[in-house]
């Protein structure tokens, strides 16, 4: 259902952890 949400979120969790 909220796959494209839980992939964002994902991203951005890498993203701001470099």
């Amino acid at each position: 259902m909220d796959n494209q949400m839980q992939e964002s979120s994902l991203r951005c969790n890498i993203k701001k952890c470099l």
